[in-house]
């Protein structure tokens, strides 16, 4: 499937930005990237999860708002859509810090895997 979106101007440069700071080399890798993130946001709303970043050191936790997690949260069933993936063979990987003991932490430490197509 063939996917054209069009941007406004002040967003291009920033996209380009973004890729060449990822060392992503095409579009399709970046917006791969991006939904591969949002799927598992999306997920993690739906079972009660926040989505956050936690800086240890200051000891100080910063939760993520967007509007379309906010309408997942409250358009979630009891029936998970988007459900994280299985990594319980990652519960022994280690870390810069310590040994990974739970999903979260392994998933963390993982990079996600993208599809070659985008299929429709």
């Amino acid at each position: 499937m063939r996917l054209q979106i069009e941007l406004a101007d002040e967003m291009v440069e920033p996209l380009y930005a973004l890729k060449d700071t990822c060392a992503l080399k095409t579009n399709k890798d970046l917006f791969d990237n991006a939904v591969t993130l949002l799927e598992w946001a999306v997920g993690e709303v739906q079972k009660g999860n926040i989505i956050a970043s936690v800086n240890e050191a200051e000891d100080r936790m910063v939760e993520l708002q967007m509007p379309v997690l906010q309408a997942a949260k409250r358009n979630a069933t009891n029936e998970v859509i988007f459900e994280t993936p299985d990594i319980s063979h990652f519960d022994n990987m280690i870390d810069d810090r310590n040994v990974a003991t739970d999903q979260n932490e392994a998933l963390a430490t993982m990079t996600p895997a993208i599809p070659e197509e985008i299929e429709g």
